[in-house]
């Protein structure tokens, strides 16, 4: 298991790098139609397409390291007053009752969905530019994967705490 937790953590650092390099893409692309359309008035037909494709890129790949860095957003209000036992129980629970199926669904749905988009040649015909869709697809493909490792190791984590072990260092 400590193998699949190194390359879990290695794909996630991975991952949130390249969601880093995505980030300052999507601030150039920005930058560029802000620049474009209020100075030059010359507005292009692919900044909206891609804005909201690489937004949803360095989302989807950004969340395998959140996870493993316990970053999420959650409200505690009523879990912080119960017994770290407790909590742990109601984590396992969630996570691979509910958290992880989900995830598995998502990505097998976005894996078919970037194959058959790939053989169609589908595009997003919402603006002038038309882009394939299929990359965006296989990205958030590859972020569910990740996200359904790191949610085995976070499970894996739990259920050692749970059971005795001292607790795990990110």
């Amino acid at each position: 298991m400590k193998i699949l937790e190194r390359l879990a953590s290695r794909l996630s650092r991975a991952l949130i790098w390249i969601a880093g390099v995505l980030l300052v893409i999507l601030i150039g692309v920005t930058v560029n139609e802000v620049f474009g359309r209020y100075v030059l008035n010359d507005p292009s037909i692919w900044a909206y397409d891609l804005s909201y494709m690489l937004t949803a890129a360095l989302i989807s790949l950004a969340c395998p390291y959140a996870l493993k860095e316990d970053a999420h957003i959650r409200i505690d209000v009523f879990s912080n007053r119960l017994p770290r036992k407790a909590r742990l129980g109601i984590s396992i629970i969630f996570m691979a009752g509910l958290w992880m199926p989900a995830v598995l669904v998502l990505g097998l749905a976005s894996s078919e969905l970037a194959w058959n988009a790939f053989l169609s040649d589908r595009r997003i015909l919402a603006s002038a530019w038309k882009p394939v869709v299929w990359p965006i697809y296989l990205v958030f493909s590859v972020g569910f994967a990740a996200l359904a490792l790191q949610t085995v190791i976070s499970v894996w984590r739990d259920v050692r705490e749970l059971a005795g072990s001292k607790p795990a260092t990110h």
